[in-house]
């Protein structure tokens, strides 16, 4: 497969995991604002979505360590600035992404045994985790659409990219809002 072709695949899931990142955060959101939780729901934005997490991460790292798409990114740091943010995103997600997926359990274990600087340290580290998704999806959509060849004017991508900026801000303002409101109100009790 030509090196072309696995990017342009790899934009293709980039956008459905960005699609699935909405979808999943949405419900999320929506759960923690109204404490209303149903397991298949639950189940039907998250899966999906980390199928989509899983195969983008994994076709990314081979492209990266395997193909030409190497660590260029650190000859013009200024210039290459949102491919490092990009990476070290990544990194982070990857990084995180099982503490994410346990945190419920996490967080209740902590809070019945009293650990509570252990419960913040969890929402500290959530919040982190949300902040490098967002980064990460900020700074890729316009990338994933140059890939495509649906972009290919410099000032265009630019009004985009600072619309994701603005975007990605106001949901993780929410998600963070909404969620550890919510796990404040279900394991910290006075």
């Amino acid at each position: 497969m030509s090196d072309m072709f696995l990017k342009k695949m790899n934009a293709v899931i980039s956008l459905l995991t960005i699609l699935g990142m909405l979808i999943h955060s949405g419900y999320s959101i929506f759960a923690y604002l109204t404490m209303y939780y149903n397991p298949v729901i639950k189940t039907l934005t998250a899966y999906p979505f980390l199928i989509c997490v899983c195969l983008h991460a994994l076709l990314g790292m081979f492209m990266v360590f395997f193909r030409t798409d190497g660590m260029k990114a650190g000859y013009y740091p200024k210039q290459n600035l949102s491919t490092i943010i990009q990476r070290v995103s990544a990194l982070i997600i990857l990084l995180m992404l099982l503490m994410h997926i346990r945190m419920f359990d996490l967080m209740k274990n902590a809070a019945s045994k009293e650990m509570r600087f252990f419960w913040w340290f969890l929402v500290f580290c959530e919040i982190i985790f949300f902040g490098a998704v967002i980064a990460h999806i900020s700074v890729s959509f316009s990338k994933a659409l140059v890939t495509l060849g649906l972009l290919s004017s410099v000032e265009t991508k630019k009004k985009i990219d600072r619309t994701m900026y603005v975007l990605g801000t106001v949901v993780f303002a929410v998600s963070v809002f909404a969620v550890v409101r919510g796990q404040m109100g279900m394991f910290l009790h006075p």
